[in-house]
């Protein structure tokens, strides 16, 4: 059963714009509200196409190789739209864990990046971007926290 249909055309410049009307469009089919208030967000088109390719890199990465080129495209995103916090936030995660013993793994970095991204959520207060960077944060005291124990044996 349909409950919803719409159609639109938008230039792929219009990003912003296309994911409001859509949510905008199921939630008034859903007679409901938004949990959280929406921002108004206005990312670049290029750099949301480099942070959506190298994030589905990342995703499905089968060799190490697919790390490097997710931050390729990730670090392109960024040097795009310095405030793109969703890329800084994946391309920290892909410094993390994944087989701590291996070159891809820089948890200094990471932490550096999530420290970044904390203060940049602080003074937009972004919560969710704040407890995604907190999150990451966390997972870094945790690897070093296994490493330390590691070298202890």
């Amino acid at each position: 059963k349909v409950i919803w249909s719409d159609r639109w055309q938008e230039h792929w410049d219009n990003l912003s714009l296309i994911k409001t009307n859509l949510s905008d469009g199921l939630l008034k089919t859903l007679n409901t509200r938004p949990a959280i208030k929406q921002t108004e967000e206005s990312i670049n088109s290029e750099a949301y196409e480099y942070y959506l390719r190298g994030k589905h890199k990342f995703l499905k990465r089968e060799i190490m190789e697919d790390i490097d080129i997710s931050r390729e495209l990730l670090n392109k995103a960024i040097e795009i739209e310095n405030s793109f916090l969703l890329a800084k936030l994946t391309l920290a995660r892909t410094w993390l864990g994944f087989g701590r013993n291996n070159k891809n793994v820089n948890l200094n970095k990471a932490l550096d990046i999530f420290n970044e991204i904390l203060n940049q959520a602080k003074k937009i207060n972004d919560k969710k971007i704040i407890a995604a960077s907190l999150n990451g944060i966390g997972a870094f005291y945790f690897y070093e926290a296994l490493d330390e124990d590691e070298n202890k044996k």
